[in-house]
């Protein structure tokens, strides 16, 4: 399936339009600059130059670390100290090839979802324009 969101608005200024195909943006281009047949299974949104910006929420999994919450504890909370706590585990001699492998298999559940949220935030540059 094609999504197509025409006259978006970009931080920059400028006004584009975004193909998305199979839930990925595909193309962008300049508005009007792109091509002009669309497939049957295109649905279009006109944004009138509405800002389009990238989703508040990277979802990614970090599945070197998954089911480790016990293990390599982090008091603060925070990245770093995830970070430090992630460090010193690895000093220690914690963490081997197969019970990574181990571990990260075993964080899939079977409709294929990965993991509990955590409370760090953070930003992606792949997603800037």
């Amino acid at each position: 399936m094609k999504l197509e969101l025409v006259n978006a608005r970009l931080t920059d200024g400028r006004l584009v339009d975004v193909e998305v195909t199979n839930g990925a943006i595909s193309m962008i281009t300049e508005v009007g600059a792109g091509p002009r047949t669309r497939a049957e299974d295109t649905e279009r949104h006109d944004l009138k130059s509405w800002l389009l910006l990238p989703a508040t929420a990277e979802p990614h999994a970090h599945l070197d670390k998954a089911l480790t919450a016990e293990s390599v504890p982090n008091p603060k909370g925070d990245l770093l100290g995830a970070i430090q706590a992630w460090i010193q585990a690895a000093k220690a001699g914690m963490f081997t090839h197969e019970n990574t492998v181990e571990r990260a298999t075993a964080s899939h559940s079977s409709d294929g979802s990965v993991g509990e949220p955590r409370n760090y935030s953070g930003s992606d540059a792949r997603q800037r324009f």
